[in-house]
C-alpha cells in the first residue's frame, strides 16, 4: 500500500522512507511477534475484542454517506476500500469463527462477490454507481463475473471443491486450531512454572543476604563515618571486604536487604563497581543524608520459599464455566447452520439484521 501511496505521490518519499528507518524495525519485530504460533491465540483475542468497532466502521463505510450533497452525487458509496476490506474480514471472522486462513479465503470470497448470482450483482453494481453505470460497463463486469464467479465452474469442480471442504473440515477447522491451542497452553504453562522458579531464586537471594547483613554494625552519624575511615585507613581502595571503600559498600547493601531503604524511596546511592578516590567520595556524599532517617527493620524476614503458593494451573471460576458451555451451544448450532449451506452448495452467508 506504501508503494502505491509513493508512487503517486513521489514527493512523499524521503520523508516515508526516513519515518520508515525509525519504525520499520519495531514495526516488524512487532508483526513478527504478533503473528507467532505460540502468541497468535492472544493476539486473536485482542482482535476480537475490536470487533464490534470494526463492525461498525465497515457499516458506515458500505452506506451511502454521501447522500444529500448534490455536489458529491457520483462520489462512491465506498469511501474506504481498504477499511470495508478489513471490515469484511472480521465481519466473516467473528460470524463463523473459523481459523484465519478459512477467514480470509471465504472474506475474499464475499468481497469479490464470487457467490452472487449475476441478477445480485447487477443490482448491487447499479445501486453503488447509480447514473455512472453503462451498457459498455456491464459487459465488462459480466465477463470479470464470469473469471470469479463460483457459478460459472463446471457442476464436477464445484461438486469436487465441495468433496474437498468436507473432506478436510476436520484437518483445518478442527484438529489444527486445537493442536494450535494445545502448543500456546503448552508455552503458558512452561512460562509460569520458569517464572515461579525466578521468584523462587528471588525469596533465597533476598533471604540469604538479610542473613549475611542483619547484624552488620551500621554507621548513623557522620562521626561513625570517620570512626569506620579510621579503621580502614591502611586501606582505602580495594575489592576485599578490609578495604573502606567495601565497607561503605555494606553500608548500603545492609539498609537495602535489612532495613529495606530503596534508591527511589530513599535516594539510596548506587554501590558503583569503581574502584576510585572520586567513586569513594560518591558513596560517602550519598550515606551521609540518609543519617537523619530511622533504621527501622523489616517486620519480618524474607523466607527462603515462597510466602504464596504459585498456582502451576489456575481453574476456571464457576462463571467461566457457564460462559464455556454456551460458547460451545452457539459453536454447535453455526457450525449445523454452515453444514445445512455446504449440504445445498450454498456459501452464502445470512444477512446481519438491519
Amino acid at each position: 500500500m506504501a508503494k502505491a501511496v509513493l508512487k503517486q505521490f513521489p514527493a512523499w518519499k524521503l520523508a516515508y522512507d526516513a519515518w520508515w528507518q525509525r519504525k520499520g524495525p519495531g514495526l516488524t519485530k512487532g508483526y513478527a511477534k504478533a503473528v507467532d504460533p505460540e502468541f497468535w491465540t492472544l493476539t486473536k483475542e485482542v482482535l476480537a475484542a475490536g470487533v464490534a468497532d470494526v463492525l461498525k466502521t465497515f457499516d458506515n463505510n458500505v452506506t451511502a454517506d454521501f447522500l444529500g450533497f448534490d455536489d458529491l452525487e457520483h462520489a462512491g458509496v465506498n469511501s474506504d476500500e481498504v477499511e470495508s476490506g478489513f471490515g469484511n474480514v472480521d465481519y466473516v471472522g467473528f460470524r463463523i469463527k473459523c481459523p484465519t486462513s478459512t477467514v480470509f479465503g471465504v472474506a475474499h470470497a464475499q468481497k469479490s462477490g464470487s457467490m452472487l448470482g449475476w441478477d445480485e450483482r447487477i443490482r448491487r453494481l447499479k445501486a453503488q454507481r447509480g447514473k455512472r453505470f453503462s451498457e459498455v460497463d456491464l459487459e465488462a463486469e459480466n465477463v470479470a463475473w464470469r473469471v470469479k464467479s463460483y457459478f460459472e465452474l463446471p457442476a464436477d469442480e464445484r461438486w469436487r471443491l465441495l468433496r474437498d471442504i468436507q473432506y478436510r473440515f476436520k484437518e483445518l477447522c478442527r484438529d489444527k486450531p486445537r493442536a494450535e491451542l494445545e502448543a500456546h497452553n503448552n508455552a503458558k504453562r512452561q512460562r509460569q512454572i520458569e517464572a515461579g522458579e525466578m521468584e523462587q531464586r528471588k525469596e533465597q537471594r533476598c533471604a540469604l543476604s538479610y542473613a549475611k547483613f542483619k547484624d552488620h554494625a551500621m554507621v548513623t552519624t557522620e562521626q561513625g563515618l570517620t570512626q569506620l575511615q579510621a579503621k580502614h585507613a591502611a586501606k582505602i581502595l580495594g575489592t576485599t571486604k578490609d578495604c573502606y571503600i567495601e565497607a561503605l559498600r555494606d553500608q548500603i547493601r545492609a539498609r537495602e536487604h535489612v532495613y529495606d531503604q530503596t534508591k527511589l524511596k530513599d535516594k539510596l546511592p548506587a554501590i558503583g563497581s569503581n574502584n576510585t578516590l572520586e567513586e569513594e567520595k560518591r558513596i560517602e556524599d550519598g550515606l551521609k543524608p540518609l543519617f537523619a532517617l530511622p533504621l527501622i527493620a523489616r517486620h519480618s524476614p524474607p523466607t527462603a520459599l515462597p510466602t504464596r503458593e504459585r498456582s502451576q494451573a489456575v481453574a476456571p471460576t464457576e462463571l467461566a464455566k457457564v460462559l464455556l458451555v454456551e460458547y460451545a451451544k452457539k459453536m454447535r448450532e453455526a457450525w449445523v447452520k454452515l453444514g445445512g449451506y455446504m449440504g445445498k452448495g450454498v456459501f452464502t452467508l445470512p444477512r446481519r439484521p438491519v
